[in-house]
């Protein structure tokens, strides 16, 4: 299973995204980028567009990310390991890619992601992207004496993408996660 992209992602506004550039291409500066991100209802059009999914766990910080893609042969999927430390999957997200997917926090969204977002080719077509929370702090060994990541610890998130099917029925809430207790 290979990741197509493995990286640390910084946000200060409580949430990483996963976006489609092409989308987002007039946002050139903070007026820009107020008038298409600012506000719960601007994300969700973009959600429902298919150009946006949310890592959204309502916290400033550090993210470890993985992108895995997959195609119609073999579907991309959580490995053994990394099913043992799940905490939670997201139902899945539209995604309409048009070449290129980004994934940056959420203030970094723009024309390009920059160096503080990155971006892969990703073949034009939909997919269905679910959002996998790890618990990677309760593997043993996942931390070193200091309290930080092992080198071989596991991610905070992992994206998979796989084509997206006739009747899906995706996720279209800012949160991507239901809280315990809500439906």
């Amino acid at each position: 299973m290979k990741d197509n992209l493995r990286r640390v992602f910084a946000t200060d506004s409580g949430m990483v995204a996963v976006w489609q550039p092409e989308q987002f291409h007039d946002i050139v500066d903070y007026d820009s980028w107020e008038r298409e991100l600012l506000e719960d209802s601007d994300i969700s059009r973009h959600i429902q567009q298919g150009a946006f999914v949310p890592l959204n766990v309502h916290a400033d910080g550090a993210y470890e990310c993985v992108i895995r893609i997959g195609d119609a042969t073999t579907q991309a999927t959580l490995s053994e390991r990394e099913s043992c430390y799940l905490l939670v999957s997201s139902e899945p997200y539209l995604f309409r890619s048009r070449g290129v997917l980004a994934i940056s926090g959420l203030e970094h969204i723009g024309r390009s992601p920059g160096v503080s977002g990155a971006s892969i080719p990703l073949e034009a077509a939909d997919w269905a992207a679910t959002v996998h929370l790890i618990d990677w702090p309760e593997e043993p060994g996942a931390k070193t004496a200091d309290g930080r990541p092992a080198p071989t610890a596991l991610p905070d998130f992992i994206v998979i993408l796989n084509p997206a099917t006739p009747g899906t029925q995706f996720r279209i809430k800012i949160d991507t996660y239901e809280k315990p207790g809500n439906a």
